[in-house]
């Protein structure tokens, strides 16, 4: 027997679960991949950790974290102890009404990030600028730490070459 799709007396619609699942699928998707789309709170899980670039040349390092939606006054970076920590609020609040009806929406996250520096830094160097949702990060390595090129050269005297070969 045929199951009917609809049946009008008892308003009972049949669905199909190849739709529903590409349905649940796609808003899977949509909300992994834009947490802040969906307008649900942000969960501490949302926000923990930004995606970063970590870039090490021979005389800083820079660091691009993405922070979309987060104001510049809602970012703090400190240098301590050779670690460069980041902290940041995302606060949004919305509120509309139409007709009569109040509509109001407000969502909240908030993270901390560290990190420790491979090599000894100048921390009064530090710079740092955020655009269009990007804090780009230069932190200059101290002198200690930047690549030194070193000349060899041949023995100073005669007799410093004997030494060395005697051993």
């Amino acid at each position: 027997m045929r199951t009917p799709r609809n049946v009008v007396g008892n308003l009972v619609a049949m669905r199909n679960p190849a739709s529903d699942l590409r349905r649940d699928f796609e808003g899977f998707l949509e909300d992994w991949f834009n947490p802040l789309r969906t307008g649900a709170p942000l969960q501490a899980e949302d926000f923990i950790s930004p995606f970063c670039d970590f870039q090490d040349t021979d005389t800083q390092y820079l660091i691009d974290v993405e922070m979309p939606g987060v104001r510049k006054e809602d970012i703090k970076l400190e240098m301590r102890d050779n670690q460069l920590s980041i902290f940041a609020e995302q606060k949004y609040e919305t509120k509309k009404e139409e007709g009569g009806l109040r509509y109001s929406e407000r969502r909240y996250g908030k993270f901390q990030r560290t990190f420790s520096m491979p090599t000894p830094v100048s921390a009064n160097g530090v710079e740092a600028s955020y655009q269009d949702g990007i804090l780009h990060i230069s932190i200059p390595k101290s002198e200690e730490a930047k690549a030194k090129q070193i000349q060899v050269t041949g023995p100073k005297s005669p007799s410093d070459s004997t030494k060395l070969a005697k051993g």
